[in-house]
């Protein structure tokens, strides 16, 4: 028999690590969020231009987390968020 039981952890939105955030944008755990900000114009923009949705979404997502981070609204339960 086929069971779809697992199927929400596996398609189910999981909220990306700040560590991972991190290194995706390639910055340090002291910077800013102005820091955060003019490496993902950047990225996003070189992405963009290479036609990467890919590269371009994981981008986008890891502003947004660590934006969420910032702002304090990274929500307690996220596994790697230590710093």
């Amino acid at each position: 028999k086929f069971s779809l039981k697992g199927a929400a952890s596996v398609f189910g939105k999981k909220k990306m690590a700040v560590e991972e955030a991190r290194m995706i944008l390639g910055v340090d755990p002291n910077c800013s969020l102005e820091d955060v900000m003019v490496r993902y114009q950047k990225m996003f923009e070189a992405n963009e231009k290479n036609g990467s949705f890919y590269l371009q979404s994981k981008v986008h997502r890891a502003r947004e987390r660590l934006e969420a981070e910032f702002l304090g609204e990274g929500g307690a339960g996220d596994e790697d968020d230590t710093g």
